[in-house]
């Protein structure tokens, strides 16, 4: 099982990453080159599932539920610069970023605990969680909403939705209870509502 992800052309590509979850390596394929070279990163981590890139597209953050961290990629060097350490089986989803404080940060649910890990993208120092009713697979946020939105499903009940402030201290706002299994909160583009599946 692969993570695949393409790297804005006019930011740092023209590549595709696609993170190996069992090999525990990234490989970034060159596709403007119709020989398709491949620059492989070993030693990632072990089990890698789901990771984002940061808006400028100069760093993947994947997570490695194995080893419980956030690896942070060089995706110009191909080099592993930072392990986040950040709570049981990391599982951000598609990630959330935001800025708030003068400040980008990244997050993660996580699969084996009910916590938010939030942190500084520019040092990768952990700068808060957040706590949830139980383990989740999702949390989103957009640009043009003060919000992030974590879901909870392994949690029991499993239909909790966690909405917190972008803003330190990541304030709860509210905890939605709806439905049965509830899951993925995702924005609309406006950001004005939130669809969530059950």
């Amino acid at each position: 099982m692969a993570i695949t992800s393409d790297i804005a052309l006019d930011l740092v590509g023209p590549y595709f990453i696609i993170a190996l979850k069992e090999a525990g390596q990234l490989r970034r394929i060159y596709y403007s080159d119709p020989t398709f070279p491949v620059k492989k990163l070993p030693n990632v981590g072990g089990i890698l599932h789901d990771g984002f890139l940061s808006p400028d597209n100069r760093f993947f953050y994947l997570a490695s539920q194995e080893n419980n961290w956030m690896a942070v990629i060089n995706i110009e060097t191909m080099e592993l610069v930072e392990k986040i350490s950040t709570g049981d089986t990391p599982q951000p989803g598609p990630g959330a970023v935001w800025e708030a404080d003068d400040t980008l940060y990244g997050a993660t649910v996580h699969a084996g605990e009910g916590k938010v890990t939030i942190w500084d993208l520019h040092t990768n120092a952990i700068v808060g969680t957040v706590p949830t009713i139980g383990p989740g697979l999702f949390l989103r946020s957009a640009e043009n909403s003060p919000y992030v939105w974590a879901d909870a499903l392994f949690g029991n009940p499993s239909n909790k939705i966690t909405v917190f402030m972008k803003e330190t201290p990541f304030r709860v706002v509210q905890v939605i209870e709806e439905g049965v299994m509830t899951l993925q909160p995702e924005f609309t583009a406006d950001g004005r509502f939130v669809y969530v599946s059950d």
